[in-house]
């Protein structure tokens, strides 16, 4: 989101130096393939009910170049291409403008001095351990506990910049959304403007609670004119009812 640099290495196929990327020892000649006439191509022709069928493939002599040397170099092997290492800096905006590297592309070129490809580089991004990520929105997950949520806090909220203290009011319930705006990750179309930071309250239920937290909850229940299960497991409750 900040944008950052990095180098990388690659292994790359430069035009070989030795026969200048056409393939041919220094001093031979090349000769229209045998095998395909200089075209390039095989062609087979066969019979079907619906009439002549043409399968064309790539001759497998020439490999669809046409020409064949006397002598391949034996530097590349025929290839006109050597192998070499390379280094690029990746930008931000590289792989997102879809360009090239302009010097790296000079100096390439494809087999027996065909046109050079592109180097395509892929990029991860490493989930974050809190923020979760859906295009330019950015989410976060708070976790409450029921006396945070219902008296209010003040909670630690993960941001790209660092964290932030936000205020949580009283009573806010399950599910509650709160959108930072701005606080998400910047429009690639629309520079200077980023999606929003959505925090979604979540209210923890305690599965298990000392005996001063149960009557405290109790005191609240009763207080409120809530109907509550007495105290102990559904097993001693039956037990107790039993004699």
């Amino acid at each position: 989101m900040r944008g950052i640099e990095r180098e990388i290495e690659f292994d790359a196929l430069d035009r070989c130096g030795t026969c200048a990327g056409s393939g041919a020892a220094p001093g031979s000649t090349s000769a229209p393939c045998s095998a395909c006439g200089g075209r390039g191509e095989i062609r087979a022709v066969r019979q079907t009910m619906l009439g002549q069928m043409v399968n064309v493939t790539e001759c497998s002599r020439c490999h669809g170049e046409g020409r064949v040397a006397d002598a391949p170099c034996q530097t590349c092997r025929g290839d006109g291409r050597a192998q070499s290492e390379e280094a690029a800096r990746d930008d931000p905006g590289r792989h997102r403008r879809g360009a090239s590297d302009p010097p790296l592309r000079r100096r390439r070129g494809g087999p027996r001095g065909g046109p050079p490809g592109n180097l395509y580089v892929a990029v991860h991004v490493t989930p974050h351990a809190t923020l979760r990520r859906e295009g330019t929105e950015i989410y976060h997950d708070l976790q409450l506990s029921i006396a945070q949520a219902a008296l209010g806090t003040r909670a630690r909220i993960p941001t790209i910049e660092g964290e932030e203290e936000m205020e949580i009011r009283a009573g806010t319930q399950p599910g509650t959304e709160i959108r930072l705006r701005g606080r998400g990750v910047p429009h690639l179309r629309r520079p200077g403007t980023r999606g929003d930071l959505h925090v979604i309250v979540h209210v923890n239920v305690p599965t298990k609670l000392s005996r001063r937290q149960r009557q405290l909850l109790e005191e609240l229940a009763a207080e409120s004119g809530e109907a509550v299960l007495p105290a102990g497991s559904i097993i001693d409750r039956m037990k107790d009812a039993l004699g």
